[in-house]
């Protein structure tokens, strides 16, 4: 038997994903859908969003046209690849799946 509250947290997920709204609106719509789960999720999610605020995260990531520092990530097959190979094979265009805005490479 599937627990209710896990159910809800993928439906939530799910819903935030297929938004056409930034990820910070995504979410912050998770959030909003996990504090109204259980009071004990939502305890977890407000301390959370402090210690994420409290340590700027985020902050350092590259902005749109920013260069991107060398990484290595799955491709949509599951490959690992380095920024570095990618280059060595041409100019890179990096867009996330997320928002869509292209970081140069």
């Amino acid at each position: 038997m599937a627990n209710p509250l896990v159910e809800a947290l993928e439906r939530a997920v799910q819903s935030a994903w297929d938004m056409d709204v930034p990820l910070r609106d995504k979410l912050k719509f998770v959030a909003e859908e996990v504090r109204s789960l259980n009071a004990h999720f939502a305890e977890a999610v407000d301390r959370m969003v402090i210690r994420l605020q409290g340590s700027e995260a985020g902050a350092g990531a590259p902005k749109v046209g920013d260069r991107m520092p060398p990484f290595v990530l799955p491709d949509d097959q599951g490959r690992l690849v380095a920024l570095e190979d990618l280059l060595a094979e041409g100019p890179v265009a990096i867009s996330t799946a997320v928002t869509g805005a292209p970081i140069a490479g």
